[in-house]
């Protein structure tokens, strides 16, 4: 507080008003998901927020299942490379089981994914009350989870043709844009993309 605060500081007030309400917003989102899966979900009995992040928001569906939505278009291809990485770890006793992953926005505007819910406290909610014969145990454990997951092999993720792939789907939709020379050179130009981007 500043010292020179007294009976004659003048304060000032500012008032905003609300135009949207962003967590209605994301639960009536959630709720059309959940309905257009109600072949997995069952009824729509209890739905609620559990997080909201950036880029991502998590809601638990009939205390039994974790629907994941992707709040920003440009962080979708995370949730291909999450999903990728759920279905190649299928059988994992240390991973929920991905149910339900849907790109075509379809059944809304937008990427998600539904999981097995896993009940129980984070790691985080535990820590501060371990000692420290505890935290090294648990990070023992953590480690040979993490090992096992990491002995699996993927297929190497190729950058060059995500980008090819990213800029090509631009050009389509911008294509209008452009004189017929100009579209020549930009087609012209992703024959050397594999090339370039593989250096």
């Amino acid at each position: 507080v500043d010292p020179g605060f007294c009976e004659e500081t003048k304060v000032v007030f500012q008032v905003f008003a609300v135009t949207r309400n962003l967590v209605e917003e994301r639960m009536k989102l959630a709720k059309s998901i959940a309905r257009a899966n109600e072949d997995l979900l069952g009824d729509l009995g209890q739905i609620y927020e559990i997080n909201a992040g950036y880029n991502n928001s998590i809601f638990c569906v009939n205390d039994r299942y974790i629907l994941k939505v992707c709040g920003d278009e440009q962080k979708e291809e995370l949730f291909d490379v999450e999903a990728n990485f759920y279905r190649a770890n299928q059988g994992s006793e240390n991973l929920p089981f991905l149910y339900r992953y849907d790109p075509s926005k379809k059944a809304a505007p937008c990427v998600y994914e539904i999981l097995e819910r896993i009940k129980g406290k984070s790691v985080y909610y535990h820590w501060y009350k371990m000692d420290e014969t505890q935290r090294e145990t648990l990070i023992r454990e953590l480690v040979e989870v993490l090992k096992k997951l990491h002995a699996q092999k993927y297929p190497a993720y190729d950058w060059g043709a995500y980008v090819k792939e990213r800029v090509l789907a631009d050009f389509q939709k911008t294509q209008d844009l452009f004189c017929q020379e100009e579209k020549d050179l930009l087609l012209a130009s992703f024959e050397k993309y594999g090339r370039i981007l593989a250096e």
